[in-house]
Parts: structure tokens; C-alpha cells; sequence
């Protein structure tokens, strides 16, 4: 039985930048293609890869780690560029959706593999081991196997076999994609937990807009192999640069709208924006769905008409609030949150539907 030694406390920790210098990398078989792109990571930064199947993620991810070789440019981490360097000599750490545990090892042996693997002395992984466990916080299961953990404990053991060694950057490829959604929520706070401590530069990929969101403090959003915008959550939700970022980081819908002395209009009506230094003339609005308010068209008080008019097509249930999509008289559809429970807007009926000025971006047509 292995016993942990708790009397010698390490850093399993050294952060790195990683830079790409014109990077690029096309797949010989079906074209599929990374574009020529420069990006920095931050020393310390956990960044985040979000974009749809076939954006490129997790081909940067891949080139990276150096189990592919770009076509142009250059990889650095830190000062050392690693365009050459095979992977294992990259001192970088990956953890996988699939764990990828030996199910035939303790977790402790699972955490001490890489150390053995680097022929470090006992001692070392000793306190190596023990410090990852209790990052992870899996101290009390070092003598248990894979298979009488549940899948939250096995991502914590392939997390703290990942950064046992004291990688210089930690790469995650999907890696609450197969857990349940209360599991992953429990795990979302772990690796933040986690990355609060460690201080290792984590570059992360995932398809969830909400994993990104939450965890990142910076994320790239890719399509088709480039990046189409690079910044904090805060910056991609409240001021995408197009359309796409728009429908794919937040929950918005984009209709088309006109501009002209200083106001935004749909259905010849102004409607509150965050303004538009472009020139009069067609442009988009992306309006945040959770910001919209839809109403019953007449106010039950007053009986005058509030806002823009539609016509309510479908109400459903979602995380607390009944969200209804509604069909604008110009034929454009808007989502957004009906008031009451259970909702005052019906399918079929008439309704309002309004917004302040910080929930509707405006966008170029382009």
C-alpha cells in the first residue's frame, strides 16, 4: 500500500508563453486547413479554443502539442521554439476526454507514470505524487483503481498525472465531454480551483460555448481555420465583431436594421442600441435574447401600444424562464423572455417586444 508523504511540499508549476508565428498547416488528404495566423498566449493564461467541428481547434491543439508539423511558421514556448522538438520533449501536459488511465495501475501509480517514465528519484515522485493528489484532491484514493472511481475522480487523476511533472503549458482537448451536466458544472469550478493554484498556462479546447465562457480568460473563436475574434468573454458576448460571434458566443438573434440620424430602426421603428459610428444605411442588430422582454401587444394597463408588435410562434421552458419566439411584422424572428408564470404570451397571440439599448449590438452588413 502506498503511503503519501506529506512533509515535502512542491511546485509541480512553471508557466509559459506560446506564440505562432505564421502559422500554418493543411491536411494532404481532404484540403481541410489551418490559416496562416499569429497568437500569443499568455504566460499563465488559461485560453480557450471554442468553435464549431472543423474550425481548425483542435488542429492548433494538435500542432502544439507536435503531433503535427505546420506547413509555414513558427511555434514557440516561451523563448524555445518547438516547431522541430518531438512531443515528448516539449514538457507539455494533455489531458484527453477519455482519461486514458491504466486501468490496470492505483491512481497513485496512474499520477507516478510520467515521473517514472523521466526516471526521477522515488523521493521526487514521492512528493511529486502527493502534491498532485492533493491538488486534485484525490489524496484518499492513491491506493484505489480507475474502475471504482467515478468520472469526475478519473478527470481529476488524468488532470493531476498532466501537470505532475511540471509542464510549461497543460493542454485539454474536450475534457468534460463525457461527463453528466451536474458533473461537469462540479468540474468547471475544479479546474478554475486549479488553475488558481497551479498558475500553469492551460490552453483549452471545447466546442461549449459555456465551458469557455466560464473558464477562460481570454478565448479565440475559430471557423473554417482562422481566428475571428480574440478576447475576454465579457468583450465576445457584449461586443462581437460579426455575425457569427454574435449567434455562436451569446444568446442572440440577428435582424436586420437600418441606421440614420443617430438611431436604430426595425419595422420603421427606432429601437434602442449601443450606437454606430459607421454611416447611415442597412446594417445588423444582434440583440441578446436573455435582455428581451416579451409582453402582451396593448399594456393591460393603459392599453397603448408598447414597443415593436409580432406575433408569439413557439414559448418553451428553459433554466428557469419561459423563452418565446416571435415573429416581427416584417417577418424577422426574435427570441426573447416572457413575463409571468405561467407566461402571459401564448402561441398565436399578438405581443411586444422591447429592449434596453445594452442588449442590441450593432453590426456591419458585411
Amino acid at each position: 500500500m502506498t503511503t503519501i508523504d506529506r512533509t515535502r511540499p512542491v511546485t509541480i508549476s512553471r508557466p509559459a508563453t506560446v506564440d505562432f508565428a505564421g502559422v500554418s498547416h493543411q491536411y494532404a488528404r481532404d484540403g481541410h486547413t489551418l490559416e496562416k495566423l499569429d497568437l500569443h498566449i499568455q504566460d499563465g493564461e488559461f485560453f480557450a479554443l471554442l468553435g464549431p467541428s472543423g474550425s481548425g481547434k483542435t488542429t492548433l491543439l494538435m500542432l502544439i502539442a507536435g503531433f503535427l508539423s505546420p506547413t509555414t511558421g513558427e511555434i514557440l514556448i516561451g523563448q524555445d521554439s518547438v516547431t522541430s522538438i518531438a512531443p515528448n520533449r516539449r514538457d507539455i501536459g494533455i489531458v484527453f476526454q477519455d482519461y486514458a488511465l491504466f486501468p490496470h495501475m492505483t491512481v497513485w501509480d496512474n499520477v507516478a507514470y510520467p515521473l517514472r517514465a523521466r526516471r526521477l528519484p522515488r523521493s521526487e515522485q514521492s512528493a511529486r505524487v502527493a502534491e498532485a493528489l492533493r491538488l486534485v484532491r484525490l489524496s484518499d484514493k492513491a491506493n484505489s483503481y480507475p474502475s471504482e472511481l467515478s468520472g469526475g475522480q478519473k478527470q481529476r487523476v488524468a488532470l493531476a498525472r498532466a501537470v505532475v511533472f511540471g509542464p510549461r503549458v497543460l493542454l485539454m482537448d474536450e475534457p468534460l465531454g463525457a461527463l453528466d451536466r451536474s458533473m461537469r458544472e462540479e468540474m468547471k469550478h475544479e479546474l478554475k480551483r486549479l488553475h488558481s493554484e497551479l498558475g500553469v498556462t492551460v490552453v483549452y479546447v471545447t466546442h461549449d460555448q459555456g465551458e469557455a465562457m466560464a473558464l477562460a480568460d481570454r478565448v479565440a473563436v475559430m471557423k473554417d481555420g482562422r481566428l475571428i475574434q480574440v478576447g475576454p468573454p465579457p468583450e465576445l458576448y457584449y461586443r462581437p465583431a460579426n455575425r457569427f460571434i454574435a449567434e455562436f458566443v451569446g444568446n442572440s438573434t440577428v435582424i436586420e436594421a437600418g441606421w440614420g440620424t443617430g438611431n436604430a430602426t426595425v419595422c420603421s421603428a427606432a429601437v434602442p442600441s449601443k450606437g454606430w459610428e459607421g454611416g447611415d444605411g442597412p446594417i445588423l442588430l444582434a440583440v441578446q435574447q436573455d435582455l428581451v422582454a416579451v409582453t402582451p401587444a396593448k399594456d393591460v394597463i393603459h392599453g397603448e401600444a408598447t414597443g415593436l408588435e409580432g406575433e408569439c410562434m413557439d414559448v418553451i421552458f428553459n433554466e428557469g424562464r419561459y423563452i418565446a419566439t416571435c415573429r416581427l411584422d416584417d417577418g424577422q424572428k426574435v427570441r426573447g423572455v416572457v413575463d409571468g408564470q405561467p407566461p402571459l404570451a401564448k402561441p398565436g397571440a399578438r405581443v411586444a417586444v422591447s429592449w434596453p439599448a445594452q442588449a442590441a449590438t450593432c453590426l456591419s452588413r458585411d
